[in-house]
């Protein structure tokens, strides 16, 4: 079985830069954003589970069967995590050639049920979490976020303070918590520790002096 791991954050946090470190790791594979795809499988998983409790709840008060159950649903849940967890596999790794896989991704200051789709992800994954921060003052002199500094601003303050009290409340799953200024420093030994791998200087050395983001006027980014 694969093992996850999965870069929790925001927009130009520098989770770019951290992807690149993490796929430096021999066996990993860490891919880019995927607007927020797999929290729509999240969506999917939690639909079908309710009607399927629907359907088992006016079959058992009403003694109305299948055809004639407007709930009627013969999905089995647990299969049908094992093929959403085949499904993410493949998403990331179609080639089946990494032991570790994972995205990062940015979009998660507007999800409402945040802390019930991290549960779900850890329970149907087993996923360890890094949490990635940034000093917020050079966060939002990205362009970016020039249309509606104040709202961002707010959205992500909200953001992280979910994030330090999720922390507190699961300390039984597997999340480490990382700054970009860290990261820039070449702090990454904790980090390295976490997901029990050798951190060798040389490589993250080579891999912070290269550009890592998209790029505008020709300059590169650090996203």
């Amino acid at each position: 079985m694969k093992d996850f791991v999965f870069i929790i954050t925001y927009g130009r946090s520098g989770s770019t830069l951290l992807q690149g470190i993490l796929n430096s790791i021999k066996g990993y594979k860490i891919t880019g954003e995927n607007e927020n795809g797999l929290y729509l499988l999240f969506k999917f998983d939690q639909t079908r589970a309710q009607s399927l409790a629907n359907y088992y709840t006016c079959m058992q008060n009403f003694n109305i069967q299948k055809q004639q159950n407007p709930w009627w649903n013969e999905v089995n849940v647990t299969q049908l995590r094992d093929d959403l967890r085949q499904i993410i596999t493949h998403m990331i790794d179609p080639d089946n050639e990494a032991e570790t896989l994972g995205f990062k991704e940015i979009r998660y200051t507007s999800i409402k049920d945040l802390e019930d789709y991290l549960d779900w992800m850890y329970a149907l994954l087993g996923c360890r979490f890094i949490f990635l921060t940034r000093n917020l003052d050079d966060v939002l002199k990205s362009e970016w976020h020039k249309n509606n500094p104040e709202g961002d601003c707010k959205s992500i303050m909200q953001f992280e303070e979910r994030i330090k009290k999720y922390m507190t409340m699961h300390e039984n799953q597997q999340w480490y918590h990382i700054t970009y200024e860290q990261i820039t420093q070449g702090d990454l030994k904790g980090l390295f520790k976490f997901l029990g791998k050798r951190y060798n200087a040389t490589k993250i050395k080579r891999v912070l002096a290269t550009p890592h983001g998209y790029k505008t006027d020709g300059k590169v980014k650090t996203s």
